[in-house]
């Protein structure tokens, strides 16, 4: 792929980001106060719940509520629940004003729980730890969500196994996404732009997969690895970060970073931690894309001196202690945005209608 018409092609893509990030309320939602529910006997007609009976083939259903969480410290508070469950299409905000044991501050809170489902929700403008937040919170899915102007978009702490993908984490004032002791976890095809920090930040996280994501603009870091080991981040278009593209800091080792393209970020990438981790995916499968990278393409083969070119650059891309033994010549075949065929791959851009 010809790299202007790459770049173009983000261009475009964040463009749609710019023009539909505006939060539109006007959907018909429900207004509804605040939700706690701490027991599977409270999935009922008084918490909120509207239909189900907990199974996997039947979940209770959470649907269609504009709530504001402000004097409450949380507009849902799921906790201690073992059953399946969905929560869609709410416009969760301004969770604030209590700081009581289990309310912290965040729109939507999953608390000791498994089994959850978070779709098509909205969760913006909270002044606590994020617009999501599982704690202790283990095998859930975090689709197509968009958490906006909140100090983090979505956080998890202790918390394994969850799926978090076809999201929208943008203009958040900490991070878009952060992982604290947190592993197995999967943050795919979602848009992680414009937060006023950190992009996605791991931070004692370890075998957590990150890919297929666009990480834009951010004011510091694009990807932040601190204290955390064994991280897979593959496929991701990191771009135009304020310093570094990635950055892996202090004992974050055996990570492994391949196929992604870094372009035009203050300094591609920052990585001081020896020669622990490993920045491409050995011969053929190739490295990542560096848009300052100046080598050339004349050979091919393991060793790069066998005749003919192979879209591999013969020589390694360098920085600080750490390099690219097979830098690619041309950006990675994906832009980040999911699903290809799927218009909503961009992660929710407006209101859930």
């Amino acid at each position: 792929m010809n790299v202007i018409r790459y770049v173009l092609c983000i261009c475009v893509a964040l463009s749609v980001i710019l023009v539909c990030g505006v939060v539109n309320v006007e959907a018909g939602f429900t207004s509804h106060a605040s939700i706690r529910i701490n027991s599977n006997s409270d999935f009922d007609w008084n918490h909120g719940v509207i239909g189900g009976n907990g199974t996997e083939a039947n979940p209770w259903i959470i649907e269609g509520y504009d709530i504001n969480g402000t004097g409450y410290g949380y507009c849902i508070y799921i906790g201690n629940t073992t059953d399946y469950f969905v929560v869609r299409d709410c416009y969760l905000h301004d969770a604030s004003g209590n700081s009581g044991t289990y309310y912290w501050n965040s729109d939507l809170i999953l608390y000791n729980v498994v089994h959850g489902l978070v779709k098509d929700c909205i969760a913006s403008s909270s002044t606590g730890h994020g617009g999501i937040l599982l704690k202790d919170s283990n095998d859930n899915i975090i689709e197509h969500n968009y958490a906006t102007s909140n100090l983090r978009g979505l956080y998890l702490y202790n918390s394994d196994d969850n799926t978090i993908i076809y999201n929208n984490f943008s203009t958040n004032s900490i991070a878009g996404v952060y992982l604290g002791l947190s592993d197995d976890n999967e943050i795919a095809n979602s848009i992680v732009s414009y937060n006023d920090c950190r992009g996605i930040w791991l931070q004692l996280s370890c075998d957590n997969s990150i890919n297929n994501n666009i990480v834009n603009s951010n004011d510091k870091y694009g990807i932040y690895l601190l204290n955390s080991d064994s991280n897979t981040i593959n496929n991701n278009t990191v771009s135009s970060n304020g310093d570094d593209g990635a950055c892996l800091y202090i004992s974050s080792d055996d990570n492994t970073v391949y196929h992604n393209n870094f372009i035009n970020n203050t300094s591609q990438a920052y990585d001081k931690c020896g020669n622990d981790n490993s920045w491409d995916n050995g011969y053929p499968s190739g490295g990542n894309y560096w848009c300052d990278y100046d080598g050339t393409d004349n050979y091919s083969g393991p060793g790069q001196n066998q005749t003919g070119s192979d879209g591999i650059g013969d020589t390694p891309y360098t920085f600080d202690y750490a390099q690219d033994d097979y830098p690619l010549m041309e950006p990675a075949e994906t832009l980040g945005l999911g699903k290809q065929d799927d218009p909503e791959g961009l992660g929710k851009q407006d209101d859930p209608e």
